[in-house]
């Protein structure tokens, strides 16, 4: 019932192409596909039997063949959760003043349904060398609630991985109208510290599961999934994140602050700060080409116009 191959489809011609693999990966679903070092790794999901599964595999494009990933460190079975394939290549701010790396790279998986139940946790499965480790990522600030059914990306301009939206039955069973969540919260990978980004005033964003993101630049862009009434739509939203940059840089500086920055000393966003409110944004949905977009944009300041 389950298919156990890959597919690649060509945007130049619109076409589909199945890699055939010359050995055959345990079929699975509600796991996580991610490209890292130059392979597709599958983590976690359920097995063909129903049952939380803790295997690993990738496939390698050089020999077309599917490998078993053993892992030093205890895996944990997951479902339902999302994963984000992060490099250590880019910086914060491409400042000579500023060089704010990565901790650590690897693929970032959080979230999901374990066999305790939701998972709130943040795991890294990374390479060194020829060994592959699975570990779980200590982080401060105002961390997002356990989830599923979320997403998950990373924005290499920003180095921040965003996390959007997802399911909690709890918060159904605290109050709220619906289990569907419309939160976002981003990390910041230079200080491992969680920050909620709220929209402006009382604009809220839409609520989001089961649907799947992108990141070109500095858009997130979010097609499909359930919302708050449980029905799935088919609507694609685009989330402006320019300005968060310089707010997740110094969120509270004032304009000594700055210049202190740019004479060189290295500025970091406080980890007591637990929300961005994203001033002189905006937030409208209009049909362009009969698609809905919705933006949540925040103007960059005089100094970030250069």
């Amino acid at each position: 019932p389950y298919a156990g191959k890959i597919i690649r489809l060509n945007v130049d011609f619109l076409s589909l192409a199945t890699y055939e693999s010359v050995n055959k990966v345990p079929m699975r679903w509600a796991h996580t596909c991610s490209f890292y070092k130059g392979k597709i790794y599958l983590v976690g999901g359920f097995n063909i039997h129903g049952m939380l599964t803790e295997e690993i595999h990738c496939f390698s494009f050089k020999t077309n063949a599917w490998e078993v990933v053993k892992s030093e460190t205890k895996v944990q079975g997951s479902a339902h959760t999302a994963a984000a394939s992060v490099k250590i290549a880019t910086q914060l701010y491409t400042s000579k003043n500023y060089n704010a790396k990565i901790a650590k790279e690897g693929i970032y998986i959080f979230g999901g349904v374990t066999s305790h139940g939701l998972s709130g946790m943040l795991f890294v499965l990374r390479k060194y060398k020829s060994l592959h480790f699975y570990e779980k990522v200590a982080t401060d600030g105002n961390a997002p609630c356990p989830r599923c059914q979320h997403s998950m990306n990373f924005c290499p301009s920003l180095n921040i991985l965003v996390v959007y939206g997802g399911k909690n039955e709890s918060m159904r069973r605290s109050g709220a109208n619906t289990a569907i969540l419309n939160d976002l919260y981003v990390l910041t990978l230079d200080q491992m510290n969680w920050v909620r980004v709220d929209a402006y005033e009382n604009e809220v964003l839409p609520f989001k599961a089961r649907h799947s993101t992108d990141i070109c630049e500095d858009k997130l862009f979010v097609f499909g999934g359930m919302n708050e009434t449980l029905n799935f739509c088919s609507k694609i939203y685009e989330l402006h994140l320019l300005g968060i940059k310089r707010t997740l840089l110094s969120p509270d500086c004032d304009d000594d602050d700055m210049s202190r920055h740019e004479s060189g000393s290295s500025l970091h966003s406080s980890p007591k700060k637990q929300q961005i409110h994203l001033t002189n944004s905006y937030y409208s949905q209009s049909t362009v080409e009969n698609i809905n977009t919705c933006l949540l944009y925040t103007s960059p300041s005089p100094r970030d116009r250069g």
